[in-house]
């Protein structure tokens, strides 16, 4: 069964809808995410967690029962021009059961986002498409959309996937971490980050021609650090990278 619980928070967001804003977590802060502003749910005691050369590892495989996620709610509305951006850093060495490390993306007023990993994939769980990559090594990854309805997921720099937004989302937020009661892994993060910014260069120039091109695409795929390294204000604008 996959969780994500979306709390009231919106005592930590100072931003108001519609202004760009950037937060971040850097494992290399050496601070839980929790002691960050990350809202985390722990069922079944939580993940045994270590932080240790800039990398939070999450390890549930003692049980199925384990959850330990967080999240964080904020507005995600789009002026011309801007785009959301998730930015995420992974290696995923254990996964029994189905999938258990996860990162959500919800838009309200629009839809969701998610994907599963296994040790050797992506399943975005609402379009029923996986995204392969190569297994037990670091990935850096991007998602991408620029009008909250489409979406593009790269991975180390590279196009994966182009998707879309399904179903209807009543809370703006993102989510990530050992999110599946029912399945057990063993994770280890680097970063997450996310924010409306203000689109940027080619890069994402040519991940809005994929988007153009997402029938196409998505037919394919069925067949086969801030210097101080903790949460950003989320009223501060901070450059994302690498997209």
């Amino acid at each position: 069964m996959r969780v994500l619980t979306i709390v009231t928070m919106l005592a930590l967001v100072s931003s108001a809808a519609g202004e760009q804003f950037w937060v971040e977590y850097d494992a290399s802060c050496g601070l839980y995410p929790e002691e960050v502003g990350w809202n985390r749910l722990a069922m079944a005691g939580g993940a045994e967690r270590s932080l240790e050369g800039g990398v939070l590892t999450l390890d549930g495989l003692s049980s199925t029962a384990i959850v330990d996620n967080y999240d964080m709610l904020h507005p995600m509305e789009l002026a011309p021009g801007e785009s959301f951006v998730m930015q995420w850093r992974v290696r995923v060495d254990e996964v029994h059961g189905f999938a258990d490390p996860a990162v959500d993306v919800l838009c309200e007023g629009y839809g969701r986002v998610a994907l599963d990993y296994s040790e050797t994939s992506i399943y975005s769980l609402f379009e029923n498409v996986r995204i392969d990559f190569d297994p037990h090594v670091f990935h850096d990854y991007s998602l991408i959309s620029t009008d909250m309805v489409k979406y593009s997921l790269q991975i180390d720099g590279k196009v994966a996937h182009v998707g879309q937004f399904a179903a209807i989302s009543h809370a703006s937020a993102v989510g990530w971490g050992d999110t599946t009661s029912g399945a057990s892994s063993l994770s280890s993060w680097s970063y997450v980050r996310f924010g409306v910014v203000p689109e940027p260069s080619n890069a994402l120039i040519m991940t809005c021609a994929c988007l153009a091109a997402f029938p196409l695409l998505a037919q394919r795929a069925r067949r086969n650090n801030h210097e101080t390294t903790q949460m950003c204000h989320p009223g501060t604008l901070w450059q994302p990278t690498g997209y």
